[in-house]
């Protein structure tokens, strides 16, 4: 298992990337917490147990959002 340091760096930079970016609705923010990323409301990026960067979308999510 990787570091919490090393994942919530891996994380902040992914943030710095999306951030400022109009593609992500609703924007983004990060959890350090939960060692994650919140996409708008229709998105996680967190690490499963295998320690890579997942991508996790709300049942609710709409499919424009999605597509994106």
């Amino acid at each position: 298992m990787a570091p919490s340091e090393e994942k919530l760096s891996r994380l902040r930079s992914l943030y710095d990337l999306a951030r400022d970016s109009d593609e992500f609705e609703g924007g983004v923010t990060i959890e350090e917490e939960l060692e994650a990323l919140v996409v708008g409301n229709w998105a996680l990026i967190a690490f499963d147990e295998l320690d890579e960067l997942a991508l996790s979308f709300h049942v609710n999510a709409h499919p424009n959002a999605v597509a994106r």
